[in-house]
């Protein structure tokens, strides 16, 4: 491009070609070229050098730098920074050498150019190809379960398995496990060499000869029927009666398992005794009733026992251990005899979380061993109201309540509340007794033995001082 400029005559030292470039830069920074770079021809120089005004084409070689302004980097003559500083361009315009003068200092740089403002936006570029596929990403968390798809044809029949051995001709009668509304009874019949099942066709549960696999509960209910399985907590599965639970467990080969009646609340009369017979093998046969409030699971003796036992009568030398627990015991009657629990026969019961309540036959006794039988409490419980006596041991019978609770209420009347003789034992030590009683604390004779570990005579309750006779070698310990 070609400009006139004014006279340059007037250069300090006149027009050399040594000052010539740093003239002209002083011009165009002046405005008289608008901040272009020129180029200057050879005639037009000599021109210049007559003194005269002319068109110039000002030829001079820059060396871009192609960096941003350093201030630590020594910029020499020419030097040019193509990478604009504060929007402009600037060339080193100093002979000496130099580091950390800021372009605007007109000493050492001259702006040659500023940047123009940004140009339309050009049309989109053809899209280029498709990059690489990248790794897969890591695998999302699980979504949620879809619904259940429909249920699919049914399978064909298997073949028959091969005939078991023959059976020893017996008949068992097993009932329905399941909520079958047909109310039908399923029977398992073994004759000689055959397996048939008669009745209705249902899911049955049963204890095999080789013993109990888990373990087992049924269910008592006010609404059941004896005549029922007593797999289910309904009324058309349950039992109606805790002896009818106790048939079916006493028949049961635990093999270490629990088989447990599960009493739901109401209140259950019985005019027989409640007999747990031990089944056959080690493991447990509990009845329970509400651990939360017993008294809302109530059985009450209706009728003299005095021929058929106790309430809950614990019987048989077996291995298995019977217990009965979260529930109230009472009965109105007030003749004959009739006993809250009662082991017998070296039998080994557990009781916990008993109400006892008023028992008024004439022999009324809560809590009886007799016969090498054992009663031990697993827990604390209380006492509602009296009886002839709350604990009796008779012929060997041992009755152990240690480090327990017992709280008595309405202040129970009792004949005697601990009555021992015949060589057995009550051991009561470490207990808490909390509430009062009235009668004698206790009475033993004949062997007969208590054991309190040195507490004093007036621990057990009762509002008279207890009997012992020496003469007997009756024991107070």
């Amino acid at each position: 491009m070609s400009k006139t400029i004014p006279q340059l005559s007037t250069v300090p030292g006149g027009v050399t070609a040594g000052n010539l470039f740093f003239e002209v830069a002083r011009q165009i920074t002046a405005g008289n070229f608008n901040g272009e770079s020129e180029k200057i021809s050879g005639d037009a120089l000599l021109a210049l050098l007559a003194g005269t005004s002319l068109t110039l084409n000002i030829i001079q070689r820059l060396n871009p730098t192609g960096a941003a302004y350093d201030p630590a980097t020594t910029y020499t003559l020419y030097d040019f920074l193509d990478i604009a500083y504060q929007g402009g361009h600037y060339a080193y315009i100093n002979p000496v050498p130099g580091a950390g003068h800021l372009p605007t200092d007109t000493v050492y740089w001259v702006l040659i150019s500023t940047d123009g403002p940004a140009g339309a936006v050009g049309p989109a570029g053809p899209t280029g190809p498709a990059g690489a596929v990248g790794p897969a990403g890591p695998t999302g968390a699980a979504g949620a379960v879809g619904p259940a798809g429909p249920t699919g044809p049914a399978g064909a029949v298997g073949p028959a398995g091969p005939t078991g051995p023959a059976g020893s001709g017996s008949t068992i009668t097993v009932r329905e496990a399941d909520s079958s509304p047909s109310g039908v009874v399923s029977e398992l019949v073994f004759p000689a060499g055959s397996l048939a099942i008669a009745g209705g066709i249902g899911t049955l549960q049963f204890a095999s000869a080789a013993g109990l696999t888990q373990n087992l509960t049924f269910y008592i209910r006010p609404d059941g029927n004896d005549a029922n399985g007593g797999l289910s907590d309904i009324s058309s599965e349950a039992f109606l009666t805790i002896n009818r639970f106790y048939q079916v467990a006493s028949g049961l080969t635990l093999a270490g398992f629990t088989a447990t009646g599960k009493i739901a609340d109401g209140t259950y009369n019985t005019a027989i005794s409640n007999t747990m017979l031990s089944g056959i093998g080690a493991g447990e046969v509990v009845l329970s009733g509400n651990a939360t409030n017993p008294s809302l699971v109530k059985v009450v003796a209706t009728s003299d026992l005095t021929n058929v036992g106790a309430i809950f009568l614990c019987r048989g030398a077996k291995s298995a251990v019977m217990r009965v627990q979260n529930l109230e015991i009472s009965s109105p009657v007030t003749t004959g005899v009739v006993f809250g629990i009662l082991s017998s026969s070296s039998a080994y019961c557990e009781f916990n979380n008993i109400n006892f309540g008023q028992i008024s036959a004439a022999a009324g006794q809560q809590l009886r061993a007799e016969d090498n039988g054992i009663l031990r409490s697993t827990g604390n419980y209380s006492i509602l109201g009296g009886a002839t006596s709350h604990i009796v041991g008779s012929g060997g019978g041992i009755i152990r309540v240690q480090s327990r609770t017992v709280t008595l209420l309405n202040t129970p009347v009792f004949g005697t509340f601990a009555d021992l003789s015949l060589g057995s034992s009550f051991i009561a030590n470490g207990n808490t007794y909390s509430g009062s009683a009235t009668g004698v604390k206790y009475n033993v004779r004949s062997h007969g033995r208590i054991f309190v570990s040195g507490a004093a005579t007036s621990y057990l309750p009762g509002d008279t001082a207890g009997l012992i006779d020496a003469v007997s070698f009756g024991l107070y310990l």
